[in-house]
């Protein structure tokens, strides 16, 4: 779900009116690039849905942080939104997915390597990949 043009979060309801409709649970929705208050992500969480935070957690706007710390590792997944994702004035690149984890890493105070096996372990669900070796 990409609903990042919506700053007044006033479409927020429609959308999960809308999956509500089709599905029981979110095991199979990812909220991408993520920019809500934690209220948003419990419900996603509640629905067992995965939330996918982008480069924007580096501008440690109070929501997203909260939103951030409160996510269970099980529901957690992380991306740039590169080329479109701008911290600043600096472009981004799929490379900055170091500066995610990092940040990651430091705000819910686990190690970078519990992340990355956490969030490769979700993205494996999430994309029905439970058979893939990593390369």
């Amino acid at each position: 779900i990409h609903n990042r043009t919506d700053p007044s979060k006033k479409s927020l309801p429609r959308v999960f009116e809308v999956i509500d409709r089709h599905l029981a649970d979110y095991q199979k929705v990812i909220f991408h690039c993520f920019s809500y208050s934690p209220d948003i992500l419990d419900k996603i969480i509640e629905k067992k849905g995965f939330v996918s935070f982008s480069l924007n957690i580096l501008r440690k706007k109070k929501d997203i942080i909260e939103s951030l710390k409160r996510c269970p590792l099980a529901n957690l997944l992380l991306e740039t939104d590169s080329p479109y994702m701008r911290i600043g004035d600096k472009k981004s690149t799929p490379l900055d997915i170091g500066k995610v984890y990092s940040y990651v890493s430091y705000i819910k105070e686990i190690d970078q390597e519990v992340i990355e096996k956490e969030v490769y372990s979700n993205a494996k669900k999430v994309f029905s990949l439970e058979g893939i070796k990593k390369f």
